[in-house]
């Protein structure tokens, strides 16, 4: 899916939830920046169990993952690469969002001069209340000029009370700012 002017994937539960959603083997690309669309998009509580897996989220303008209360979702062994915005999987708002894996992804950037995100690769922000993340085993690759420096883990706008949170064996290479910020994040054996 190609788009540079919509969302790919996109979630809005009216009433209820929107549960057992899993996408695989997507190849998701060329995003722009227009209305603030995301490859993948889920606004409001109530998506339950989202899976993607095997994909890729490519040449994105816009942050590929934009979420605002989702529980137990799993983005496992994907690849993301050239993207842009606020990071690669964001989750921002005043809800709570639990129990997240994020495990075995590439993060990969071969073109710093065009592409870069500017608060951090995986982010909980804007007061949202993250509980039971677990980010593990993912690699981060070749964020080193200013407009991508910020290749970090970033939790630092998470409401006080997250807590429960892991990022454990994830590995930079040749990145400019690497690193794990925030409350109620654990972190170790990320080098």
């Amino acid at each position: 899916t190609s788009a540079r002017s919509q969302n790919g994937v996109y979630s809005v539960p009216i009433e209820g939830s929107s549960s057992n959603i899993v996408l695989y083997g997507l190849s998701l690309h060329d995003f722009g920046v227009h209305n603030g669309n995301s490859p993948i998009k889920t606004s409001g509580k109530g998506v339950v169990n989202l899976t993607f897996e095997n994909s890729a989220i490519i040449r994105s303008l816009a942050r590929p993952v934009s979420d605002t209360g989702s529980d137990f979702v799993t983005f496992h062994n994907n690849w993301f690469e050239n993207i842009s915005d606020q990071g690669a999987i964001v989750v921002m708002g005043d809800e709570v969002s639990q129990n997240w894996a994020i495990h075995g992804n590439v993060f990969w950037e071969s073109d710093p001069t065009k592409y870069g995100v500017n608060e951090g690769l995986i982010q909980c922000g804007n007061q949202m209340n993250c509980q039971g993340w677990r980010i593990v085993n993912n690699t981060i690759v070749n964020f080193t000029n200013e407009r991508s420096k910020y290749s970090h883990i970033n939790f630092d706008l998470a409401h006080p009370s997250s807590s429960d949170n892991r990022a454990f064996n994830n590995i930079w290479f040749n990145c400019a700012n690497p690193g794990i910020f925030g409350p109620g994040l654990e972190s170790d054996y990320n080098m």
